[in-house]
């Protein structure tokens, strides 16, 4: 089996063998046990000895590792007996002997320690600490759980609303808010769209769609209706649609029907 990466490396696997070739097709090693190549270039090469990370140009990062991770934003983590250990992308280190650590794309992390854990903005500053979890989504707003439950908060740091069960975040910047009993679906702008809903999705193409107790409604853009009373629905990436009624069909974008299934 053959595996490439972004670089032009690839690795080949055998019943007998792993082996990690470089574009040019000059060997890096082989008899591995593991192995990736990350976004950046740097790479980890694990054997029985334990897992050694390597700069794209192939200088050693650190060895006799237990594992290790490079994020997208070329932060990493080097996992050790000790711990993990988290460190930015000019190679200083940010913390140790942690527990457990996470970096997003906007540079706020995680960091865990003795059951403790804790959000930090880019500059390191403390968000939240004794938190149970946390997320933080693309367009910067980011929720935290507690005891009380999920708060939200958008990328100002201004406060949304708490005591939520869960939270989503759409590409278009719409947002679900999951209550206790119900769902709400709001606008980028915070107005709404619908409350008192069992389920609900927004798709790539910004339709959406709408679940009540009468069962599944799809929309457009504009908020004009597609189809409703839906057992279910779905939108694809070219903006062919599904709906499922009695029987299910396929929809061109501009409703031509493709094809029924039984």
């Amino acid at each position: 089996m053959k595996t490439t990466f972004k670089n032009g490396w690839y690795v080949v696997e055998t019943a007998k063998d792993i082996a990690l070739y470089r574009a040019d097709g000059s060997l890096v090693a082989n008899r591995l046990d593991d192995y990736d190549v990350f976004d950046n270039g740097w790479y980890v090469l694990k054997t029985f000895y334990g897992a050694a990370l390597y700069r794209a140009d192939e200088s050693l990062v650190a060895d006799n590792l237990e594992d290790c991770f490079v994020y997208d934003n070329d932060w990493y983590e080097l996992i050790t007996e000790e711990g993990i250990a988290l460190y930015r992308a000019d190679e200083s280190l940010v913390a140790d002997k942690l527990d457990f650590c996470y970096v997003y794309p906007n540079a706020w992390h995680v960091l865990e320690t003795s059951g403790n854990r804790a959000l930090y903005r880019a500059d390191e500053s403390l968000v939240a600490d004794k938190l149970i979890s946390c997320n933080v989504y693309e367009n910067g707003w980011y929720m935290l759980e507690t005891a009380d439950g999920w708060s939200l908060y958008r990328a100002d740091e201004s406060f949304v609303t708490d005591k939520l069960k869960w939270c989503r975040i759409y590409n278009n910047g719409w947002y679900m808010l999951g209550m206790k009993d119900s769902l709400s679906l709001f606008r980028a702008d915070e107005t709404l769209v619908a409350d008192k809903l069992k389920d609900c999705d927004v798709f790539d193409n910004g339709w959406y769609m709408l679940e009540t107790a009468d069962g599944c409604a799809l929309y457009r853009t504009d908020g004009s209706l597609v189809a409703d009373k839906l057992k279910d629905c779905d939108v694809y990436e070219d903006g062919s649609y599904y709906l499922h009624r009695e029987y299910a069909a396929l929809y061109k974008p501009d409703g031509t029907l493709v094809k029924e299934y039984c």
